[in-house]
């Protein structure tokens, strides 16, 4: 689809700096598209409900309504999907995948914006806009369009026996039409695929009209799949339901690309190593599968000593690349898969050491305290060594009635003891 096109682009986003930034962007890929500009989501939500657009750009942060809620509200009024691109500041992938699980087409971080980025999304959002609008125009005539449909389509009749299908379908299923025409599901695929399929057909019988649902499943090559299945009742001419006409889109690249953006917002991006979101979310986790193994579970809690005179004396540059080298050393200091380092926030680090009593702990905290000297990291304006070293505070818990954050406190406890008593020394 040629970009050169009078295509009518809104801008949302309360910073007038950005829009003009971006309208600049997009006159320099276009000239010929319309822009309009709304600094009020509220503002924007009614003149858009009246008036039609080609594309909303969309920005996150607004004094009362955010992005996502625009997002919420301007689908609830749509007939017709018209491509939101959102955008949000680095660090912000959980919102991110919100955005996209809520209706919007695509995101782009702020950072990393470009005119080229922007208009290729503007136009891949304005396409997939126009074939799914074309698609529910003409469910009707799916039989006819077969063989020209780029994703595995069939049919069936009301027994569920397959009437035809087209060459995408074909590789689907891993079978030749021959192999699939006037077979049933069980017939030609897996027995728990072919259960899920034959149960979500047996609803759309009992419920005529359309269905859609995602399913995961694994290919005759052993590969793991994600598809969205779309499926439509079709009648014979006395208006009873007379089979079933299905596409399938496979959405694998979009999961691996949520789930890519979850796990990243669980790692620090400084140190590489897990962050404290995900303490957050996993400790009651580790705790209650100890639980069930009856084991006991510690935490300890480190704290680079002097870290504060270390940055004025050497600069945040080194300091950063000190917490890189800090936080590496005791991630390779821990010899169990199930052993995990998180930064828990600034110079902090816990670490999270299940099936392990206090004993363990120390010989674990004595490992770091020994590999962390080893790394001699000079530190003129620490008063307890010339090199880095850490604090460390040890707590255990062992019994049902034990809580997460109790043991928090209490290795946090233990730690501000190591300090008061000298600092670089272990103390539970």
């Amino acid at each position: 689809m040629s970009c050169h096109m009078n295509y009518k682009i809104a801008i949302i986003d309360d910073n007038l700096d950005d829009i003009f930034a971006i309208k600049k962007m997009l006159s320099k890929q276009n000239s010929e598209y319309i822009i309009v500009e709304y600094t009020n989501p509220e503002e924007a939500l009614i003149e858009l409900t009246q008036d039609t657009v080609d594309c909303i750009i969309l920005d996150y942060y607004f004094p009362a309504m955010n992005g996502l809620e625009f997002i919420t509200e301007f689908r609830s009024y749509q007939k017709i999907d018209t491509p939101i691109i959102f955008l949000t500041g680095q660090g912000n992938e959980k919102i991110a995948v919100e955005s996209i699980k809520m209706g919007a087409f695509d995101y782009i971080v702020k950072s990393e914006i470009s005119g080229t980025l922007l208009n290729k999304s503007i136009m891949k959002g304005i396409q997939k806009r126009d074939f799914d609008y074309k698609e529910k125009s003409y469910n009707e005539f799916i039989k006819t369009m077969i063989d020209i449909i780029p994703v595995p389509l069939f049919y069936k009749d009301r027994k569920g026996s397959y009437l035809g299908c087209n060459k995408a379908f074909e590789t689907f299923i891993g079978k030749d039409k021959e192999e699939i025409i006037g077979k049933g599901v069980y017939e030609i695929s897996k027995k728990n695929n072919a259960e899920k399929y034959d149960s979500m057909d047996q609803q759309l019988f009992d419920n005529p009209g359309t269905q859609t649902y995602e399913y995961e499943y694994e290919t005759s090559n052993h590969e793991k799949k994600y598809v969205v299945f779309k499926k439509v009742t079709y009648n014979n001419s006395l208006g009873e339901v007379n089979g079933i006409i299905g596409i399938i889109n496979d959405i694998t690249e979009i999961k691996l690309r949520e789930t890519e953006l979850v796990e990243k917002s669980f790692f620090d991006s400084l140190t590489g190593i897990y962050n404290r979101r995900y303490f957050d979310e996993n400790i009651e986790k580790e705790w209650k599968k100890c639980l069930r193994e009856n084991e006991s579970l510690s935490l300890i809690m480190l704290d680079i000593d002097f870290f504060k005179n270390y940055n004025d004396f050497y600069g945040h540059q080194e300091g950063d690349n000190c917490l890189k080298k800090i936080a590496q050393e005791i991630r390779l200091s821990l010899l169990r898969p199930s052993d995990i380092v998180v930064r828990y926030g600034g110079e902090e680090f816990v670490v999270i050491l299940p099936n392990t009593n206090k004993n363990g702990a120390l010989r674990v905290a004595e490992r770091i305290r020994k590999n962390i000297s080893n790394l001699a990291i000079k530190h003129e304006a620490s008063t307890v060594s010339k090199v880095v070293t850490l604090s460390q505070g040890i707590a255990e818990m062992n019994t049902i009635n034990d809580i997460v954050y109790e043991c928090l406190k209490n290795a946090d406890k233990s730690l501000f003891s190591a300090k008061n008593n000298g600092r670089d020394r272990i103390e539970f």
